[in-house]
């Protein structure tokens, strides 16, 4: 079916027509009309479907046609701008229209100026949002419609609370739109709780299937060859634009500076970055200033880049639905698309797990010069870090330097190579725990190393290490990082039977 087809004021079809769209999509096809005809739809459907034009079309025509107003909740930044930007494409020649993001880490001021102009779309995070409306900064009376995308999403990330207030305070009768990856336990109440008789549509198979213009494929390869093998995979395909996910923004940022070194122009975004900075860093990508964007799973979804080449997994994703949602990043909108997933060998379990998850086969890629080495050891990966290991050309040191000392694994290398005559190129591998962490450098740099013995004011200690757990050195004692009370007791001890220890704190 065409978007010609739909009756659809003509300012809007000269907008679809604007952005290339010229044939429904499934869910396009189904609930385009149910949500012009204000009715509430539940509608799970994967990334890469066309489900943001689903239901911005709709209500872009019924602001031209009946007056609607409408908010859109969803869970990360990178969304709302992506969800915003269809609208003003979509809406580009629709008189009047005016589009709001509400989202945080930007100032308020601005925000309150533009709901004051009561417009027509605002599409927020549901954080910020809530705190305009508790200082009634923005009128809900004209609100006709509510949309929640990626409602599992939200509620995964501990927004169900705000959701269900926000919700709440729409007094009036409204069409709610609710959008989800997957059909969870929570979608299905928040359907119960805000919709009255929906339209239900599911995506053809099953929804967890990825797209099968995803070809998937896993790299068997030592942590110190993983940059090896990134650079060969981008190299040898003449890829153009490729997105590499890490779990930590730690990794992401190390990252960046490895792949630089070696004349691929890459950019991170992660969670430390401004919502102005994360914002020029994707307008950067799209225009395709740099070859590839390495994040979190905070972009797994709702980064729409049309011609991503491809998807690597630096390594293997802390909850097994992120791994879904992170090659989908790829082979959208009838594009054809490529996954690779870097793992070490005592890693290969999750194979079948994730094939069995996808329902697509996952091929095992061998690389040019790049072979498994199996006398050197590998440990998981736990919490995000990289695994630490050892091998005939390099050395693992362990440190009495942690993150808190102020430092990650991009700091940390900015200061060996200033104070040393190492070189980045000659730290292969950094693992940074709270108080102690483990590095991996060539090993005819390790008396260099060693010349470092003062860090910041305090004693500097690298021992060699070779052993699967940590360990401390001899004479270091992490205690003494921690002011004590007049007792000599540590002052964190009375968090251990909350956090588990006195020393546990989140990455």
């Amino acid at each position: 079916m065409l978007f010609n087809e739909l009756k659809l004021n003509e300012q809007l079809l000269a907008g679809i027509k604007s952005v290339g769209y010229d044939n429904l999509t499934p869910i396009q096809e189904s609930i385009i009309e149910k949500i012009l005809n204000h009715e509430d739809v539940f509608a799970q459907a994967p990334t890469g479907t066309g489900k943001t034009a689903a239901f911005a079309i709709p209500l872009l025509n019924n602001v031209i046609t009946t007056n609607t107003h409408a908010f859109v909740l969803c869970p990360t930044r990178e969304l709302v701008n992506q969800i915003a930007n269809e609208f003003v494409k979509l809406g580009k020649y629709i008189k009047d229209l005016r589009v709001v993001e509400i989202l945080g880490s930007v100032p308020y001021g601005k925000q309150i100026s533009e709901l004051k102009r009561n417009p027509q779309i605002i599409v927020a995070t549901p954080g910020r949002f809530l705190d305009h409306i508790k200082k009634n900064n923005v009128n809900l009376s004209h609100i006709n419609t509510v949309v929640l995308d990626e409602v599992d999403e939200m509620f995964n990330m501990g927004f169900k609370r705000d959701v269900s207030t926000i919700i709440s305070s729409v007094k009036h009768p409204h069409q709610t739109v609710l959008l989800s990856a997957t059909i969870s336990n929570d979608a299905q109440q928040a359907s119960k709780n805000f919709q009255h008789n929906p339209f239900f549509f599911k995506n053809a198979g099953d929804e967890k299937k990825t797209n099968i213009s995803i070809e998937q494929f896993y790299v068997l390869v030592n942590q110190t060859k993983k940059i090896d093998a990134i650079e060969q995979i981008i190299k040898k395909n003449h890829y153009k634009l490729t997105i590499i996910f890490t779990n930590t923004k730690h990794t992401a940022k190390w990252l960046k500076t490895k792949l630089n070194e070696r004349d691929i122009k890459t950019d991170a975004i992660h969670s430390l970055l401004k919502q102005n900075a994360r914002k020029r860093v994707m307008d950067n990508f799209r225009n395709g200033d740099y070859e590839v964007l390495i994040g979190t799973d905070i972009i797994a979804r709702g980064i729409d880049v049309k011609n991503i080449d491809a998807v690597i997994n630096y390594e293997i994703p802390q909850s097994s639905e992120s791994y879904v949602h992170r090659i989908g990043r790829t082979g959208r909108w009838g594009t054809n698309g490529k996954s690779y997933l870097l793992i070490t060998k005592n890693e290969t379990r999750k194979i079948a797990e994730l094939s069995k998850l996808t329902q697509s086969k996952i091929n095992e890629l061998k690389l040019d010069g790049i072979d498994y080495d199996e006398s050197i050891k590998n440990t998981d990966t736990k919490q995000g870090f990289s695994p630490r290991q050892i091998d005939e050309n390099n050395v693992r040191l362990f440190m009495n330097i942690g993150t808190m000392d102020g430092f990650d694994r991009e700091s940390l290398t900015k200061y060996i190579n200033d104070h040393s005559d190492l070189t980045s190129s000659d730290i292969i591998d950094i693992y940074l725990k709270d108080t102690f962490g483990f590095i991996t450098i060539k090993k005819d740099k390790e008396s260099s190393l060693r010349t470092i013995t003062n860090i910041n004011g305090r004693d500097a200690k690298f021992d060699a290490s070779n052993n699967e757990r940590p360990r401390k050195p001899s004479g270091f004692r992490g205690n003494n990082r921690f002011n004590r009370n007049s007792s000599g007791r540590n002052r964190f001890s009375n968090n251990r039977n909350k956090f588990g220890s006195s020393r546990s704190f989140k990455k």
